[in-house]
């Protein structure tokens, strides 16, 4: 048994060896999702996994990058950092920035998102234009 089951509960362990696709963790806070992830990144570099082939998401950056450096202290630095975890949100504008041609439409490869504030201040400016039209 590999020693990264060691101090686990039966579900952590369950979900650290499960080998067959996908895997979703849903639980509340403080009950170990990122411990159990990152073991369970560990136990498929451990079993022959390429690091590279590994995606893992976050909701937040600071949880991405918080479960970036626990995943590079178990299996170490280099493995560490060929392992894909990122937001869904960044992993998506990687995907569209890659892959922006095959929209079609001419869209530019230096797209930017919008921050919240920009968003809220183009919909005002809509809201007015709007108003005068009425």
């Amino acid at each position: 048994m590999s020693k990264l089951l060691d101090g686990l509960n039966p579900s952590q362990q369950t979900a650290v060896t499960h080998t067959d696709g996908p895997l979703l963790i849903i639980a509340g806070p403080g009950s170990g999702k990122t411990r159990t992830v990152v073991h369970s990144i560990a136990y498929a570099i451990e079993n022959g996994v390429m690091p590279e082939q590994i995606l893992a998401f976050s909701f937040t950056v600071k949880a991405s990058e918080e479960l970036r450096d626990r995943v590079k202290e178990i299996v170490g630095e280099e493995k560490g950092y060929l392992v894909n975890i990122s937001t869904f949100h960044s992993f998506c504008r990687q995907v569209l920035k890659e892959d922006i041609d095959k929209l079609g439409r001419g869209y530019a490869r230096n797209f930017r998102a919008l921050e919240e504030n920009d968003q809220r201040k183009i919909v005002k400016d809509l809201a007015r234009i709007n108003e005068q039209r009425v």
